[in-house]
């Protein structure tokens, strides 16, 4: 089975996952969640959006070489205006940045990008396409019991959306369809050259 980045996009926390699977089983090998920070002292928002996203690329990219990346799966884009409330479109926008980021860094590898919206990972993660976010993490948790959490745990649910996105669309025709015992075959190749140590400063790194 090909290598697949799982992504739950955002910009101020992108979580991501690399899932693949191994004798029949989706294994998840390593997984954190990428920040950027606002600077407060920019004199435009938009600039120093613009800034972030590059960073948010760099990580991105950064994360499929290290891994050998060979598909990536996305929490689709899904803007929610509360009952009674007010659209917010620089969320709107901001979210359509991050998507940006996503869709040029498939482009840049040159490999697949598949979507997949809120209900549909839930509804596969935790069986409910209504489950809250803490069901969507004790389901993955439960899944993947050795995966390495963040420290700080409101992140733990972009963790667990990424990991969620692999889940969803593991089966997908564009993942299926890749040549699966040669990506395998180079996967392992690949982790087997990295040392524990690599693989666990990328995780920390990406995560504090």
């Amino acid at each position: 089975m090909p290598v697949i980045l799982g992504l739950d996009p955002g910009l101020a926390a992108t979580g991501w996952a690399i899932g693949v699977k191994r004798q029949g089983m989706l294994c998840v090998t390593a997984a954190g969640v990428c920040r950027t920070s606002i600077d407060r002292a920019a004199e435009r928002a938009g600039d120093d959006n613009m800034r972030r996203v590059g960073e948010l690329f760099v990580e991105l990219r950064n994360t499929c070489d290290l891994f050998s990346v060979q598909a990536i799966a996305t929490e689709g884009i899904s803007v929610v205006v509360p009952k009674g409330g007010r659209p917010q479109p620089m969320m709107a926008i901001r979210q359509g940045l991050v998507f940006g980021v996503v869709a040029a860094v498939a482009g840049n590898l040159g490999v697949p990008l598949i979507q997949v919206y809120p209900q549909r990972l839930k509804k596969r993660v935790a069986g409910n396409p209504k489950a809250s976010k803490e069901e969507v993490i004790a389901a993955v948790r439960a899944a993947f019991p050795d995966l390495v959490w963040p420290k700080q745990k409101t992140l733990h649910e972009h963790q667990a959306d990424a990991v969620g996105a692999i889940m969803a669309t593991v089966n997908e025709p564009e993942i299926v369809a890749l040549d699966v015992e040669r990506d395998n075959l180079a996967f392992r190749d690949h982790i087997d050259n990295l040392s524990k140590a690599q693989i666990d400063q990328a995780i920390e790194k990406r995560s504090s």
